[in-house]
């Protein structure tokens, strides 16, 4: 077994989701949530971060989980401003 290597050098040791695109292991933090119809008890579908900015959501038809949003147009926003 090989201990699993983070997709960014500044991304969180502490995997707890797999990223959809990249089928690389994400913690929480570098995580976010897709929109997906699915059940209750059903686990969420997440992309990493770096997935998101590079739009790959986009090219698979999938969409950000509504409460997703906010963060990651802030994210967004503050790398266009450096």
């Amino acid at each position: 077994m090989e201990a699993a290597i983070p997709i960014a050098e500044d991304y969180d040791r502490r995997y707890w989701y797999v990223c959809k695109f990249l089928k690389a292991p994400i913690s929480h933090a570098d995580a976010v949530q897709l929109f997906v119809d699915r059940r209750e008890w059903q686990d969420g579908v997440y992309a990493s971060v770096q997935a998101i900015l590079d739009r790959l959501h986009k090219a698979d038809g999938y969409e950000i989980h509504p409460f997703e949003r906010g963060r990651i147009e802030d994210l967004m926003q503050s790398l266009k401003n450096g």
